[in-house]
């Protein structure tokens, strides 16, 4: 044979590789064992090499891959050892320290950390690591929170950068929103696991979903359109022009503070209208409402797996929909939802007497008979009390009514309870699990205003609705921002004393009981950064008590 299709016969074991797993995708615990095969096939019966010999190479190739394999282990402990010790965040605030800037920054993870795992792991190991620590390395995201927790005013993305000392490299922090925005799902997943690991990790999950609108002004607002307003206020607008959020939260209950909601992950809805509007580099997807929401809570179970305890979601009349109901259920989820005083419930279908047999074809899921909400509502009779916790945490005694029924949207048998107001006006709620108690139900339905409550200082507190922003990116990190800083606060707060969390004695006209708001939380943080920075601070002794006086009394005037 020729050299030309000698070399093309030695290429070809390479050649394959690289189509089998490039072209068709294969895996290569597939595609490299055939490429073996080919490789011993041409070297028995071009090259006329013993099959001993062939042998033993490939017992000398596979001691050399786990020599590999121990060093890419080698490199994945260290990596996993830094980042559960905390050496990350050390060797962040390293770097931060030696030089903000970006390209140094690049610099150092490329040579100096390259160098140091080499001489730790081995060869070949910083190219799979010094790209996801650059990744960690956005000391940007620290100073954006800080930003939006000292902001006073009116607090747009400026007035961050001006609380957070950001000089004339304002414009690189404009696309870093972007940034958060595109990859808000991976940050919410850190998020989530901290505040499983900080707030009740053995008790069950209850989550809330909603949705909520912002105003903002101007034409170019990229995604804004017109959206149904739902609290008008004195004005009576119905409608306001911005961009509504579908949230996911979760609801928790503190012993003094009651429930309080700890907003996660928000998606922008854009209705599709408003799509052709977006620039052409934006590729956008027109999903409905229920459609983020079931997005969402399929998110969650994946993090959440499959927990001791059957997590909860519980949502608003807009969502009890098939739509969303029965990817909750798919993703492990018992989901409560207010149900609508129309909504067409059937019976249960009948059951087979004992001793006879069922008949032929499948069984009924859905019973034959209508039920009306109204006149179960209305029948005086089957009414029970119930104590459940209102959000502030007091107590009361409820007038509930529970049946079982069938229900298409739900897919099946579903349990219904009729809550009766005060005023003698009624509600309906709906759980996709039959066997709910009823306490539980009625629990749920009211926990779930602590989301409202969370859409109130998320707008009013962290200012979400002062954020005025035109690309539709940045709008979406600014957003989520606003909820993550929301969260964190909370999470902050959540073991301190009340005393330390609100201090009223300058206020004899308050009540002294009342529960902590989520702004005396982001206040007494606030206080809290503002005196750790007076403790770095080197003031000589003799004036030191002065200028704690003088900052403390500060302290109490910004925060």
């Amino acid at each position: 044979m020729s050299i030309g299709v000698l070399a093309l016969i030695a290429a070809l074991p390479i050649a394959l590789a690289l189509v089998l797993m490039v072209g068709f995708r294969w895996p290569a615990t597939k595609a490299m064992p055939l490429a073996w095969l080919v490789t011993a096939v041409a070297g028995v019966a071009v090259w006329s090499l013993p099959v001993g010999y062939v042998a033993a190479l490939s017992i000398q190739g596979i001691i050399t891959a786990i020599g590999i394999l121990i060093i890419v282990f080698g490199a994945i402990l260290i990596l996993h050892t830094l980042r559960d010790s905390g050496g990350m965040e050390t060797i962040q605030c390293g770097m931060q320290s030696i030089s903000p800037d970006m390209r140094v920054q690049a610099i150092i993870i490329g040579y100096l950390f390259a160098a140091f795992i080499e001489g730790a792991a081995g060869f070949g190991t910083p190219a799979a690591l010094a790209a996801p620590l650059h990744r960690r390395c956005r000391w940007r995201l620290a100073h954006v929170v800080a930003g939006i927790l000292l902001a006073s005013g009116r607090r747009t993305a400026s007035s961050w950068w001006r609380a957070a000392g950001i000089g004339t490299a304002f414009r690189s922090y404009y696309y870093f929103l972007d940034s958060v925005g595109r990859k808000a799902t991976q940050v919410a997943t850190v998020l989530v696991g901290l505040t499983a690991r900080r707030i009740d990790p053995d008790g069950r999950w209850l989550l809330v979903l909603d949705d909520s609108p912002t105003k903002r002004y101007g034409p170019e607002v990229q995604g804004a359109g017109i959206h149904h307003n739902p609290t008008p206020g004195p004005a009576g607008a119905k409608f306001l022009y911005g961009h509504s959020w579908v949230t996911l939260g979760r609801i928790v209950r503190h012993d003094r503070c009651g429930a309080i909601g700890l907003p996660l992950l928000g998606r922008l809805y854009i209705r599709n209208k408003d799509l052709p509007k977006l620039p052409d580099e934006i590729d956008w997807e027109f999903r409905t409402k229920p459609q983020l929401a079931a997005e969402l809570i399929a998110w969650a179970g994946s993090l959440l797996g499959e927990p001791e305890q059957r997590p909860w979601v519980v949502v608003d009349g807009g969502y009890a929909n098939r739509e969303f109901l029965k990817p909750a259920m798919r993703a492990g989820f018992t989901a409560v939802a207010r149900l609508r005083r129309d909504a067409k419930l059937n019976d249960l279908p009948p059951a087979v007497p004992p001793g006879r047999k069922r008949g032929p074809g499948r069984p009924p899921t859905y019973g034959k008979n209508r039920v009306s909400l109204a006149k179960r509502a209305g029948q005086q009779r089957g009414w029970q009390e119930v104590r459940v916790k209102t959000t502030k945490g007091r107590e009361e005694v409820r007038s509930v009514k529970s049946f079982l029924a069938t229900w298409r949207p739900a897919g099946g048998v579903i349990r219904v309870v009729i809550l009766r107001e005060e005023d003698g006006s009624w509600r309906a709620f709906l759980c996709t699990d039959p066997e709910a108690s009823v306490e539980a139900i009625v629990q749920a339905s009211l926990d779930r205003w602590a989301v409202e409550q969370t859409f109130h200082d998320v707008k009013e507190v962290e200012g979400a609705e002062q954020v005025q922003l035109r690309r539709v990116w940045s709008n979406v990190g600014a957003w989520n921002l606003n909820l993550w800083v929301h969260t964190l606060v909370e999470v902050w707060g959540w073991s301190r004393p009340v005393e330390e969390l609100s201090d009223r004695s300058d206020r004899p006209w308050d009540d002294p009981e009342r529960r902590p708001s989520h702004a005396d939380r982001r206040k007494a943080l606030q206080r809290e950064m503002i005196e750790e920075e007076f403790q770095r601070i080197s003031i000589p002794v003799p004036w030191l008590e002065k200028f704690r006086t003088l900052v403390e009394g500060l302290v109490r005037m910004v925060a």
